[in-house]
């Protein structure tokens, strides 16, 4: 009896352990399972190379990441469990737009992701773009857009070897040339470059500054100008008479020529058509006066073409562009500046304008000291 209960205690107790043994198994088998999530899921890097942040995975398995920028870098790429991932921006956003890149989180069958964007270096409101140019052979003509933050820039064309110079170097060249301001006279409008060569590439440059000095994004606009060509549509002046109230104009177009427009100015308006404007400024002009119907085609030569003289006028400028027979204009205009000599006779200006880089609409105070220190001679 005493072996009967000996056995039987022993049977027990072994019962009761292997018992205890598998409710601890099954324990760690019902432990819940972490569902997949990352925090934060949007994160704002700053816009400076090796700008950097975290983000948590939670999970309870196994889990791999898929990066899909070449910008930016993660501390790692697979692992398990709850783990902390580190992000790195591999170089500067040296634009005036943000950047964004996408991060993926796998883990059994689940997927989330990461939204990353980085801030750009440059604000848009601190910068100065061209835009509607309108190329001839010899310069262009654009409209600035100018940044609500802009307090000054530089503005420049140069040539294209200017594509494989740094950019320090390009901010460095616009700096010494003219200062612009929002604010000047000489910015309105259409304005322009000449000076160019045909048939050649440039490089039309800004770079603006806000008030603290802060520059804005070095903003770059390719630019070809026309070639020139021996079929080229042409009409010259043959020379010009007048009386107290009218010029006469004489042309001769030639065989390319199948028609061609003309504009006039005398007085001040004169020497600030011919010397402050390029081609390109003359030309945009003209088109709008053309498809205003302001301005008509002539189509014969004339030897004698009336405009109206303003009062006691000595200085007449005239501008004339040519079409072929197909209708395309000429790549450059013909212009001439005449003047009023001692002996009572209108003298053309003789020789090139000067090579300007910067053009603007000139107000008529500055006009006129123009007109003094040029000594255009008048009766």
């Amino acid at each position: 009896m005493k072996k009967f209960f000996s056995f039987f205690l022993c049977a027990v107790l072994s019962m009761t352990a292997a018992s205890f043994f598998t409710s601890c198994g099954s324990d760690d088998d019902d432990e819940p399972k972490i569902p997949l999530s990352v925090s934060p899921s949007n994160i704002t890097l700053q816009s400076d190379r090796s700008a950097s942040t975290t983000f948590v995975i939670n999970c309870t398995g196994t889990w791999t990441l898929q990066n899909n920028s070449d910008w930016l870098m993660t501390s790692a790429s697979s692992g398990s469990g709850t783990t902390n991932i580190t992000i790195t921006a591999l170089s500067a956003n040296d634009t005036s737009s943000p950047r964004h890149a996408l991060i993926s989180v796998f883990c059994d069958g689940e997927t989330s992701t990461v939204e990353v964007t980085q801030l750009a270096e440059y604000s848009n409101e601190c910068s100065v773009t061209f835009s509607d140019p309108y190329v001839m052979n010899n310069s262009v003509a654009f409209t600035y857009n100018i940044g609500s933050e802009v307090s000054y820039f530089y503005a420049g064309f140069l040539s294209a070897s200017a594509v494989a110079w740094t950019e320090d170097r390009i901010v460095n060249e616009l700096g010494n040339s003219d200062r612009f301001d929002p604010q000047d006279t000489d910015i309105t409008g259409t304005t322009g470059f000449g000076g160019m060569d045909p048939n050649t590439t440039y490089y039309l440059c800004a770079i603006a500054y806000d008030a603290k000095g802060n520059r804005g994004e070095l903003t770059k606009t390719k630019i070809t100008t026309l070639k020139e060509n021996v079929n080229d549509p042409w009409v010259d002046f043959t020379g010009v008479s007048y009386t107290s109230t009218s010029w006469y104009l004489s042309l001769h177009k030639n065989p390319f020529a199948h028609q061609y427009y003309l504009v006039c100015y005398d007085g001040i308006n004169a020497l600030g058509m011919y010397y402050l404007f390029t081609d390109a400024e003359i030309a945009v002009l003209m088109n709008n006066l053309i498809n205003q119907n302001l301005i008509f085609p002539f189509t014969n030569d004339s030897d004698e073409l009336p405009y109206n003289r303003t009062a006691n006028a000595t200085d007449v400028y005239f501008a004339c562009w040519a079409q072929s027979g197909k209708f395309e204009f000429s790549p450059q205009l013909n212009t001439g500046l005449w003047s009023i000599d001692s002996s009572d006779r209108p003298e053309r200006k003789i020789g090139e304008r000067r090579d300007v880089r910067r053009i603007h609409f000139t107000p008529a105070a500055e006009m006129e000291k123009l007109a003094s220190s040029l000594k255009i001679r008048k009766i």
